[in-house]
């Protein structure tokens, strides 16, 4: 995975980890193994306990976390379609959607 700064100074992601994502309790991984190779949401681990999220926020986390690249996905496609095909409501959707794949890749689709 590689990263760059985009005009504001912030590094961006180039390119996310590929394969299937599953969320397993905190930890975000490959469902090849187990070990939390994508994320882990658990607070102990970046030192934020005090902060006091329960175990069903920090699955919930964990589970919205390994939904990304199928989302990611699912925008791709939307940003495909034509916006002078739709009704108005349906093409607000396909804007939501485009803005979503550049926050995700940095890039405008």
């Amino acid at each position: 995975m590689g990263s760059r700064e985009n005009p504001r100074g912030v590094s961006e992601m180039s390119e996310h980890t590929r394969g299937q994502w599953i969320a397993v309790g905190a930890w975000v991984e490959h469902p090849d193994d187990d070990v939390a190779d994508i994320c882990s949401c658990d607070p102990a681990t970046i030192n934020q306990e005090h902060l006091g999220r329960g175990d069903s926020e920090i699955c919930a986390n964990a589970r919205l976390i390994a939904a990304a690249p199928d989302l990611l996905e699912v925008c791709r496609r939307l940003s495909h379609v034509s916006l002078f095909a739709v009704d108005e409501d349906v093409a607000s959707i396909i804007m939501l959607a485009l803005d979503t794949v550049q926050k995700a890749t940095g890039e405008k689709p």
